[in-house]
């Protein structure tokens, strides 16, 4: 069975659940590479799950709810991520911060989302809860900048 070309609003509540239940999904198999790469002391292979997870996001027009839940979870997850690999000694050091760059990366897309739905402040909020830049390391500076980016479209769509 396919959907048909255009959604209706009578399909929006289905996707959602198989938004959750995919994310469930995944989530489940993130926290058993994890354990495995725990036991053994071995770098995870976390890369596919997170790009996919980029790449798979409500659409835009989509309800606040709904990516307030996604990144919620997600969040969750990365935090879950970092204190996992914090704990491990034999891992590469780009590893090593994948789950705080991908928070970055989903609290930015999440402010995006809320300024284009003209929440303002909720936008500010969001980008306000993400840390202050420390050393300026690569990955730091680029995060700061999209931060950063963010923050200005926000206020200049305020004052417009």
């Amino acid at each position: 069975t396919q959907l048909p070309p255009m959604s209706h609003d009578s399909h929006m509540p289905l996707l959602h659940l198989f938004q959750q239940f995919q994310e469930l999904q995944e989530s489940a198999q993130l926290l058993v590479e994890l354990q495995n790469a725990t036991r053994s002391n071995t770098a995870p292979d976390l890369h596919s799950i997170l790009t996919t997870w980029r790449e798979r996001l409500p659409n835009h027009w989509d309800p606040l709810l709904v990516w307030s839940e996604l990144a919620t979870w997600r969040n969750h997850m990365f935090a879950h991520i970092n204190s996992s690999l914090q704990s491990m000694t034999e891992i590469p050091p780009a590893l090593a911060i994948s789950g705080y760059e991908e928070m970055i990366w989903t609290v930015v897309k999440f402010a995006s989302i809320t300024r284009q739905h003209r929440m303002h402040y909720v936008c500010l909020g969001a980008l306000s809860k993400l840390p202050q830049v420390g050393s300026l390391g690569a990955q730091e500076l680029a995060d700061a900048f999209l931060k950063l980016r963010e923050q200005l479209k926000c206020y200049r769509q305020m004052n417009a």
